[in-house]
């Protein structure tokens, strides 16, 4: 985990109010910086993101399943993933490694040192963005069954709902705990 010292909570998920729900559908999507380090926050619960299972992680070796984890906004804590590419494409890798986000068999997803793939990253217009798997056209995904830590991600068809929605936060500055 990274620790990010600023955080930009304008509101992007839906409110009940139909003013804010309005506002929100009019945002566009902030643009991507080429090796900009960001945290995946989840639309669907915004204290949820994109993580690494615990126990495989380290400096040296970040591998195994993609799954949520709970942000730790009280210690300024979140996962950092660094994109490189440019337009849609990107690849997505832990931010101090070489290890990427990989997809696996017909719907998982892990974090590995394979030729990491570049993945179609999608403005969703409404300050979101979608994580597409170019070759299947499968999505980055929730699964129905739940947005706790330790909810295995997938990749899922395309849609529209909140659960295959993710903001790109930038972490501004990086204090690493394992250096």
């Amino acid at each position: 985990p990274l620790m990010r010292h600023e955080w930009d909570d304008t509101p992007y998920a839906p409110y009940s109010s139909s003013d804010l729900k309005y506002y929100v559908r009019n945002i566009t999507s902030p643009s991507i910086t080429s090796g900009g380090i960001y945290s995946i926050v989840s639309a669907l619960e915004s204290a949820y993101e994109i993580g690494v299972y615990e126990p495989t992680f380290s400096r040296l070796t970040v591998k195994g399943p993609v799954q949520l984890q709970k942000n730790d906004a009280e210690f300024g804590y979140y996962y950092g993933w660094r994109f490189e590419g440019s337009g849609e494409d990107y690849t997505v890798k832990c931010y101090n490694s070489s290890q990427g986000l990989n997809p696996v068999g017909s719907s998982g997803l892990e974090i590995s040192y394979t030729s990491i793939p570049t993945w179609k990253v999608k403005p969703a217009g409404d300050g979101y963005f979608y994580i597409e798997d170019p070759v299947s056209g499968t999505r980055v995904s929730i699964p129905a069954s739940g947005s706790t830590t330790g909810t295995l991600l997938q990749r899922s068809a395309p849609g529209t709902g909140l659960n295959q929605k993710w903001k790109l936060v930038p972490i501004l500055r990086v204090d690493d705990p394992y250096s």
